[in-house]
């Protein structure tokens, strides 16, 4: 029975889904037992449930997200399907870690294809095993009331494979839907264009094809900044121009905030390492893609960062807050597939 016992544990982990099952298992599978609902839950949840019908259900939520009308539909059908019951709500949760970890996963293959050197699926699956024991998700994986918002994750990815399959209506169809449900990936389909040129050795790419995706991209973006910006009630952040003055000055003054200014602060300085390390070959055009993957990568992460701190929000790595690293944990899971592909013997003896 133990011999039986150690081969089906051998062969999970010889299995890259598999893999990713069993770790998520034992993370998560608890979660719908113990975890309920936070602060929020009452105006977003508990609100509609208890003081309005059905039937207006719908209308308080695109009252409550007018400006991000895809986080009330989800918001909507979520509510009507697990109503106010804990168990249901944290395990949706759960299930939209799993299946964000799994399209991670297929992402990573789909670039470690475009490479020289590949990896090991199983160093693949391990790397994106790192979204499900991130510790900075839990303001966005285990908070109900952003159960719904959080869905951006998903669209964002799927957004990313249809790109690099070339299925670019699908991309930007996706990728609207991301931002239609919540401002985070603002932005970042610089990394879908990004990566497909450093690796267009591979994607077969013309430079014509991608300025025409960049004004594709760029012209709904805008939009929907456009749109997000001219509805002045619901749920909306503000851009505040003295927030560098008083967000230095409090956490100067304040060492309690040190940690959640580090997390810009290193992204900034690596960032800027590598463009003063690579001045000369970005000129030449003799850069080493894994040095121009990482400070896409790097340039991706700060413009999100300070996007969020524009607005007024606190980058806090732990806690409930944690939601404004929803892009940053993301991105983390690209550099590590960077750096491990650097060196693809070394990653497979160290994960």
């Amino acid at each position: 029975m133990t011999e039986r016992n150690c081969l089906r544990l051998r062969m999970a982990f010889s299995n890259p889904y598999s893999l990713i099952v069993l770790l998520w298992s034992i993370c998560y599978i608890w979660r719908p037992l113990y975890l309920g609902f936070y602060s929020d839950d009452y105006t977003v949840l508990f609100v509609p449930f208890k003081f309005y019908p059905a039937s207006e259900w719908l209308n308080y939520y695109i009252s409550l997200y007018p400006n991000r009308i895809l986080a009330g539909v989800f918001s909507y059908g979520l509510l009507s399907a697990f109503q106010v019951n804990p168990f249901l709500w944290q395990l949706f949760g759960a299930m939209v870690v799993l299946a964000e970890s799994l399209l991670f996963f297929k992402a990573l293959r789909i670039l470690n294809d475009l490479q020289p050197a590949r990896l090991d699926c199983m160093v693949l699956a391990l790397i994106s095993c790192l979204w499900i024991i991130n510790p900075f998700s839990f303001g966005f994986t285990a908070w109900p009331a952003h159960m719904a918002t959080g869905l951006c994750v998903v669209a964002f990815l799927l957004a990313f494979i249809a790109y690099f399959q070339k299925r670019f209506l699908a991309s930007f169809t996706l990728y609207s839907v991301s931002c239609l449900t919540l401002e985070a990936y603002y932005f970042q389909f610089v990394l879908f264009l990004g990566l497909s040129w450093i690796y267009q050795h591979k994607f077969s790419f013309k430079h014509t094809t991608l300025v025409r995706h960049l004004a594709v991209f760029s012209f709904f973006q805008l939009s929907f900044i456009l749109y997000n910006r001219l509805i002045q009630n619901g749920t909306r952040k503000n851009f505040n121009p003295e927030f560098i003055f008083t967000r230095v000055f409090g956490v100067v003054r304040n060492p309690a905030y040190w940690t959640e200014a580090l997390i810009p602060f290193l992204i900034l300085t690596f960032f800027l390492v590598l463009l003063i390390r690579n001045l000369r070959r970005i000129r030449d055009r003799s850069i080493e893609q894994h040095h121009a993957a990482l400070m896409l990568i790097g340039f991706c992460a700060l413009v999100n960062l300070l996007m969020y701190m524009s607005v007024g929000y606190s980058i806090r790595p732990f806690g409930i807050a944690s939601k404004t690293t929803i892009v940053v944990s993301a991105l983390s899971i690209f550099t590590v597939f960077v750096l491990a592909q650097r060196f693809p013997q070394r990653a497979r003896n160290v994960l």
